[in-house]
């Protein structure tokens, strides 16, 4: 039901959580692997909220730092010096609905105190405006990352993670339930374009680990609809696994860290555009991995 598809006891859990969770006001915290569907079970988590508003996606890795608070909170004309119009902050757009910030550990850290007390007490100051405001909004956090880690590694407050680890979804990623697989597939068949399943797809499809989880599971259902003649059989799939796995490879969680898997095919003689930027624009490689990657290979090089 509700779009999540699958038998596996953990998403059946999941499910369960959506309805429960949705007639709370308290905050929700998504976790899990990159792709495996948090913002679609943050949008569920609205729709079955029955609330009026929008559901408002804060996309926090591409917001420029400097304009956060603006972004958030919206600013007054003269606020600050490219302040040449009043702007309405995605606070405001979320009322009566949900604020969902998607990676909420790429808020700036000199937001996250004004963001701690926003939760607190729904209220807030928009920028070159002396009066408060409040706002009739649910929070939605997502977040790929370990959050005790990123508050040992001073990325992240522990007040605020404490704050919005009230109500946990754990989403586990596609290779640990692999029962789901088959269900994703039969539900999103209209990605295959009506073309027929041949010999050896089904093997291909659980076979594979899917590193990208159920994000690139989709997009190869996409690309083989298009591409592949028909019927699909799992060598015909392959061929189009393959190409994702390479350029996904340096994604799997348990062969290394994103930054050191996407250093070691820049050394191969990758491509920085196609390995860091578009997987940074695509939410694949966070901010503070592609600062890390950065510092690297600028150390290594004499600070050039």
């Amino acid at each position: 039901i509700f779009g999540l598809s699958g038998t596996s006891d953990a998403l059946e859990k999941i499910r369960d959580l959506v309805v429960k969770y949705s007639i709370e006001e308290e905050p929700v915290l998504l976790s899990g692997a990159t792709g495996v569907g948090k913002n679609h079970i943050a949008g569920l988590i609205h729709r079955c909220s029955g609330r009026k508003g929008k559901f408002i996606i804060v996309d926090t890795p591409n917001i420029d730092q400097n304009l956060f608070e603006s972004k958030l909170f919206g600013h007054k004309k003269g606020a600050f010096t490219d302040a040449k119009f009043d702007k309405t902050g995605l606070v405001e757009e979320a009322e009566k609905g949900t604020l969902f910030f998607d990676e909420v550990t790429e808020v700036p850290l000199e937001i996250q105190a004004k963001l701690l007390r926003f939760i607190d007490t729904r209220k807030y100051y928009t920028l070159g405006e002396s009066t408060e405001k409040q706002a009739d909004v649910r929070f939605i956090a997502a977040t790929n990352k370990d959050l005790p880690e990123a508050v040992a590694d001073k990325e992240f407050r522990r007040d605020l993670l404490y704050r919005l680890n009230v109500l946990e979804i754990k989403i586990p990623p596609l290779h640990e339930r692999k029962e789901d697989i088959k269900n994703l597939v039969l539900d999103n068949r209209v990605l295959l374009r009506n073309k027929e399943i041949g010999d050896g797809f089904w093997d291909a499809v659980n076979d594979y680990r899917w590193p990208g989880n159920v994000r690139e599971l989709l997009n190869v259902l996409k690309r083989a609809g298009i591409m592949l003649d028909s019927p699909i059989t799992g060598k015909k799939l392959l061929s189009l696994i393959d190409v994702d796995a390479r350029k996904g490879e340096q994604f799997i969680e348990d062969s290394g860290s994103p930054a050191g898997e996407t250093r070691e095919a820049i050394l191969a003689g990758g491509n920085f555009w196609d390995i860091i930027w578009r997987p940074f624009i695509d939410r694949d490689l966070d901010r503070s991995a592609v600062k890390k990657i950065l510092k690297e290979f600028y150390l290594e090089n004499s600070s050039n």
